[in-house]
């Protein structure tokens, strides 16, 4: 479900090719579309789903309805508090590149999901790698789309690993500077101090 498939948007970049490589002998492809701005890209998203929904008129009670109708199954509804307290069962995140997946990355790594980035070369696609280097895990962060990819199928491979990492990374970060909420509120309210001083 998104209104964001048109030229451009992060999202329509990362999904592009994830909608193109999709094996449709295994996944059937639903795609509620929200959005009311259109061009070629719209077009190309369209053509790579086998079901395209136009829901921006739709509340979300018939939303609901025509989910249900669909039979897709979607993860309950939590409000972010308790939803941030709950262990996620998969394995590790992908983090989209060019566009780094930002708050929600540190969201997946607060829930026991680490993240596997590409360090690129402007802010928006060096953010995951600023957050897997703070977490104290370096060898999640790759150079180069080769190592992506190779990188991907180790983390995979080594399910005994990855099972420890999750259930220590939220214990990791909260022992970390970098999620010290303290100490940051500390240091902003001392830079604030020292900016009126002058």
């Amino acid at each position: 479900m998104s209104a964001d498939f048109h030229h451009q948007h992060p999202v329509n970049l990362f999904m592009r090719p994830v909608l193109r490589e999709l094996d449709r002998s295994r996944f059937e492809r639903f795609l509620y579309f929200t959005g009311v701005n259109y061009d070629d890209q719209t077009q190309l998203a369209r053509s790579r789903v086998e079901h395209w929904m136009e829901v921006s008129t739709f509340n979300d009670t018939q939303l609901a309805k025509r989910i249900d109708a669909d039979q897709i199954d979607l993860l309950p509804n939590w409000d972010a508090p308790e939803l941030l307290a709950r262990p996620i069962t998969f394995g590790f995140a992908l983090d989209p590149t060019p566009y780094n997946g930002g708050t929600t990355s540190l969201q997946a790594m607060w829930m026991g999901v680490p993240v596997l980035t590409l360090h690129g070369q402007h802010f928006v696609s060096r953010m995951g790698a600023s957050f897997m280097r703070a977490a104290r895990l370096p060898d999640w962060v790759v150079e180069s789309e080769d190592d992506y990819v190779r990188m991907a199928r180790c983390m995979a491979a080594d399910r005994r690993a990855l099972l420890q990492l999750k259930r220590a990374l939220r214990g990791r970060l909260r022992a970390l500077p970098g999620w010290d909420v303290v100490a940051h509120t500390r240091a902003m309210e001392a830079a604030f101090e020292q900016m009126v001083r002058g």
